[in-house]
């Protein structure tokens, strides 16, 4: 698909540099996009990175989550997050053959995000916008649900059984007031952690609170 489709619909690229560049990109999953580092490792122009990002996201392939800003005093990150879409294959690029070895892996963090964010962009409405984050010191949410400018719900997600709530996280809902926030994790019991936190496996997310959210 990515070597004899693509190409045929317009990506002019060799198949082995779109192997070399669809590997690299596993190894951002979850991380910036920073087109200029993967325009040098590539001996490329930055625009026809992103040509290439264009591209690979049309097909399904690849998902970029967009900066959330709105006018704060606070320097931000405006960069987008990109992730590839399907677990299995961001395993397989990444050499883990094994739920053992994904367990191990320092990937399994970032991996857990990219799927909890695919269940959850999927089922949203065209009025719900789905966003990202982060300052430029560093203060970062993963997932933002908004309609407009105001944010519907700010998310968290921890592959965890006992997530603890972070300093940037409270932050984040400071800056951001958000209507709802929640830590989604693998496992979880459904309860408050706080006031205007509340902690919650994946299912019982997308069961019972993302409905009301986006009604």
């Amino acid at each position: 698909y990515i070597e004899r489709d693509l190409p045929f619909l317009g990506l002019n690229a060799t198949p082995a540099l779109l192997r070399k560049f669809w590997t690299m990109l596993a190894g951002y999953h979850g991380g910036i996009l920073n087109a200029s580092s993967l325009s040098s490792a590539l001996d490329i122009s930055a625009p026809t990175v992103r040509k290439y990002i264009y591209f690979l996201e049309n097909a399904f392939l690849i998902r970029t989550l967009p900066p959330f800003f709105v006018n704060f005093n606070k320097r931000l990150v405006k960069a987008p997050k990109i992730y590839i879409r399907d677990s299995g294959v961001l395993h397989f690029l990444r050499h883990i053959s094994s739920f053992e070895s994904l367990e191990n892996n320092v990937l399994i963090g970032s991996s857990w995000e990219g799927y909890v964010l695919e269940q959850i962009i999927q089922l949203l409405p065209t009025r719900i916008q789905h966003y990202y984050y982060r300052t430029q010191a560093g203060t970062e949410c993963d997932l933002i649900l908004a309609k407009g400018d105001t944010v519907v719900a700010a998310i968290e997600i921890k592959y965890s059984s006992a997530p603890e709530v972070t300093k940037g996280f409270i932050i984040s809902i400071q800056d951001l007031s958000p209507q709802n926030a929640f830590i989604v994790t693998p496992f979880s019991d459904d309860f408050l952690i706080r006031e205007n936190i509340r902690v919650c496996n994946l299912v019982d997310f997308i069961t019972i609170h993302l409905p009301k959210l986006i009604s």
